[in-house]
């Protein structure tokens, strides 16, 4: 049944062609938004007054500690995060805390870790290589600038013109000879 109304929204006329299930009191869904939005529960509590709608609400990161502004207008929840990534970040070290005392996530990770092992070798050989070069060239160096021996950093070579002691000298010949 086709009927003309007026919108209970913007009072403009339409026409409800009966399409749709019960009676149609707006014209479009987006007056429809509109009317109810400004008739919230929310916009009608008597603790809202205006200069609490207008003021800029400030709030500290669960995730990183930072002071950030809440800039949405008539929000209701109160937001706890200044970022998304910081709000994963969060939600991902709390799981992680939860599980990593677990017997079988530690069982778990080990298997995991195991079969990756085996997997990528010399990946891994790699990286614990490349690390321990760098330790071990900073290692050199502190020695270095101390004034010690290189390799086990216990005897001083200040007047001499080698960066070893004797000691490790001679286990390097002896090392080069067989």
């Amino acid at each position: 049944m086709i009927t003309q109304k007026n919108c209970e929204g913007c009072e403009k006329l339409f026409i409800d062609n009966g399409k749709y299930y019960g009676e149609r009191k707006f014209c479009s869904p987006k007056c429809r938004r509109k009317y109810y939005h400004k008739k919230s529960y929310y916009n009608n509590l008597s603790i809202k007054s205006e200069l609490s709608k207008n003021a800029v609400k400030t709030g500290k990161c669960l995730g990183c500690g930072n002071k950030f502004v809440d800039l949405r207008n008539g929000n209701v929840i109160k937001k706890r995060f200044c970022s998304e990534k910081c709000r994963t970040r969060y939600n991902a070290n709390l799981a992680y805390q939860k599980i990593k005392n677990d017997p079988k996530y530690k069982k778990y990770a080990k298997k995991k870790f195991k079969n990756w092992l085996k997997n990528n070798k010399e990946h891994f050989n790699d990286l614990v290589r490349e690390k321990n070069k760098l330790h071990q060239r900073k290692i050199r160096k502190e020695r270095e600038e101390k004034k010690l021996c290189r390799k086990c950093g216990k005897i001083s070579v200040k007047n001499t013109k080698y960066h070893n002691c004797e000691e490790c000298r001679k286990k390097r010949e002896i090392k080069n000879i067989t």
